[in-house]
Order: C-alpha cells, then structure tokens, then sequence
C-alpha cells in the first residue's frame, strides 16, 4: 500500500513441490498478490529467466513478488532470451488454439503443443513471465488470431 520496492520471494508455487508433498503447495498466491495495490507479479518459467528476474527485481522501484518452483524443471529460455516486466513472449506459433501459461507451466505447454501437433492442431503457445502488469495487447492478438484460448 505504502509503494515501497520490498521485494517478496514465494517458493513451492503451484502443484509441483517435489519431495515436500501436499502440505507445501502454494495454490492461491496469484490471487492474493495481484490484488495488493502497485504489486508487480512474476513467474519466472525456467533457472535462466528466474535469474533475469531478480537483476530486474533488484532495479525496480515498485513492490515485486516472484513465485518461485522448489522442484527443477526444464529450461526453455538462453541466455539471449528477453525479459522485461510486462511482456509476454510467443514462443511457437500456431493457427487453432493458443495457449498461455505462465512459470514452469510454460515448459508443460510447450511439450503439449508438440503433441497436439502430431494430431494436425496447430497451438501457439504464450509465456506470460509477467502476470502483473499483464500483456493484455500479445493476450488479445493470440486470441483473436486463434478464437480458442486454454490457460494454464
């Protein structure tokens, strides 16, 4: 409330907590944390980007959260690969269905766009590493390009 650039670091996020178990997911922090005014809200998808993500965090005056995963998962980014806060990135195109997925669920949409691909359906995959302040111009062109959205 006070917009001060506290920085808030959330391990465990989501299903994914390896070893932990159930007891240590964290389910509901995207929802609690976009509500708090000035917030910015990250997801980094893979080791590399998170890495980007705290430089930026670091630099920026604004309160940052950044849910992290505890379990490893695959990495998908280089590191030439952007990040700035508030942009989405395409990361395949396709015609059918987009699909928009944010942190480590971003590598899980592209292995199920290689699937689908195997079935005809072409899917564009988005990975929004930034779900405060979100891209909301690279989310309505994908879904307007697609006319069928899937989110995760």
């Amino acid at each position: 409330i006070n917009d001060v650039p506290v920085k808030i670091i959330g391990s465990h996020a989501g299903l994914n907590v390896g070893p932990d178990g159930a007891t240590h997911q964290m389910l509901e922090d995207i929802a609690l944390m976009r509500t708090m005014p000035n917030m910015v809200v990250l997801a980094p998808g893979d080791a590399i980007e998170a890495e980007k993500v705290a430089q930026v965090m670091s630099q920026d005056n604004r309160p940052n959260y950044v849910r992290l995963a505890r379990d490893k998962s695959p990495i998908f980014t280089n590191d030439d690969s952007p990040f700035e806060v508030g942009t989405a990135y395409l990361l395949r195109e396709g015609y059918d269905v987009s699909i928009f997925a944010t942190g480590t669920m971003t590598a899980q949409a592209l292995i199920a766009a290689k699937n689908l691909a195997k079935d005809n359906i072409s899917a564009e995959v988005v990975h929004f590493p930034t779900i405060k302040p979100l891209d909301e111009q690279t989310l309505l062109t994908s879904a307007r390009k697609t006319g069928l959205v899937v989110t995760i």
